[in-house]
């Protein structure tokens, strides 16, 4: 009998442990479960707060449609307030700082906390788009344009002093000079000048057939000393051109020469050409009109008219020792009306010299205070560089460009 209760009581005390561990593996194993779930619960109730924070962060950056209204003032207002499903205390407030919109993004919650602060600038810079385009070419027309069009056919010509201005322009070899030009082929400078205008007015007027809701002026001025109008400024490109073809030849003056340069007189003086630009395109600005003003010329300045007076200008000069009130001349035609000068900032200049070694003090002016300034020794090359100068022209002409400061998120 007593063997047998203590086996019946083994039995039981067997069973009895067996339903602890069974009771305690289960219950661990529930822990796991529900932990498992709590850590789920939590990452999505995080997930969840921080795309809510970062929503607003986009949403700014992004430029959202009606973010802010009413629309921010200088003084901070709260725009939203709420408590997240992970218990995150989200605060949201903006307000303008010296003109800026500012957003500010707080996130409290138990042992963390995000702040994040962005700043958008509200100021965009458009340039206009612009309904017509007036551009003034001024041609050299000094003596010195009767000079070779590449050093080559010079050398093959003249030496020493037979090379000299006054000799094969004005003097008694001038005729021998410009035989053995015509018997070698030579053009001359002026007759390059010419073509390089005349593509410059053709692309113009392929430009205007293009663009028939666009009114393309064009106006072809001479200067020396002085500077006029060949052509003034029209829309009729026919007329312009006819009256390059018929104003410039393959001469200054003379059997072949150029009734256009006989309008003015005396040395040079680069100044009037940009002078009488700044003048007349003064006086036919307008709000949704590009201008732009291109000269071209082979000499140094030397001389400077009576017919400019603001605060930069030197004395009135011409002839030898003028160079330096030449250069000051130059120089103020160029600079912008708020440096004192005569130009309109709105209005592009472009200078081509050709020349085999400009003056320096001349090529600084030039690299100054010109949009855009090219030189080249051979004259040849002058078609091709208007040809450029006008593709310029016309893409920023036909483009439109809008700039807005990009937003500088700050954490």
């Amino acid at each position: 009998m007593r063997r047998g209760a203590a086996a019946i009581i083994m039995v039981l005390f067997v069973t009895i442990a067996g339903l602890f561990v069974l009771a305690a593996w289960q219950s661990r194993l529930l822990l796991a479960v529900q932990r498992r779930q709590s850590v789920s619960d939590a990452l999505a109730a995080t997930y969840a707060a921080e795309s809510e924070i970062y929503d607003w962060v986009a949403r700014f950056l992004g430029d959202y449609p009606e973010l802010f209204n009413p629309a921010l003032t200088d003084t901070a207002r709260n725009i939203k307030s709420q408590t997240l499903p992970d218990g995150t205390k989200l605060n949201v407030s903006g307000q303008l700082v010296d003109g800026d919109q500012t957003l500010l993004v707080t996130a409290n919650r138990q042992f963390a906390s995000t702040n994040i602060r962005l700043s958008r600038s509200q100021s965009e810079e458009t340039s206009d788009e612009f309904d017509s385009l007036e551009i003034g070419l001024a041609l050299d027309c000094t003596t010195s344009m009767n000079e070779p069009a590449t050093a080559a056919c010079r050398d093959t010509c003249c030496s020493g002093a037979t090379c000299d201005n006054a000799r094969f322009n004005n003097g008694t070899g001038s005729v021998g000079y410009r035989n053995c030009m015509t018997a070698n082929g030579c053009a001359t400078r002026i007759a390059e000048e010419k073509k390089a205008a005349l593509g410059f007015v053709d692309a113009a007027a392929d430009f205007a057939s293009e663009n028939a809701d666009k009114e393309v002026r064009l106006g072809v001025a001479v200067f020396r000393l002085d500077a006029a109008w060949a052509q003034t400024p029209v829309a009729d490109l026919g007329a312009v051109r006819s009256a390059v073809e018929g104003g410039l030849g393959r001469w200054h003056s003379g059997s072949g020469g150029s009734p256009m340069c006989g309008l003015i007189t005396g040395s040079t003086s680069i100044g009037s050409g940009f002078d009488l630009m700044n003048r007349d395109l003064e006086e036919t600005a307008q709000t949704r009109r590009k201008q732009v003003e291109v000269l071209i010329s082979d000499g140094e300045p030397n001389s400077r008219n009576a017919g400019y007076t603001p605060a930069c200008a030197g004395t009135v000069c011409s002839g030898g020792g003028c160079a330096s009130a030449a250069r000051q001349y130059l120089e103020c035609s160029l600079r912008p009306l708020r440096d004192d000068g005569s130009r309109d900032e709105a209005v592009d200049a472009y200078a081509v010299t050709v020349l085999d070694s400009p003056p320096v003090a001349v090529t600084d002016i030039f690299n100054e205070w010109a949009t855009r300034y090219y030189n080249s020794a051979d004259a040849t090359n002058l078609g091709g560089i208007l040809a450029g100068i006008f593709d310029q022209i016309v893409t920023q002409f036909s483009t439109i460009n809008i700039k807005r400061l990009v937003p500088t998120p700050i954490r």
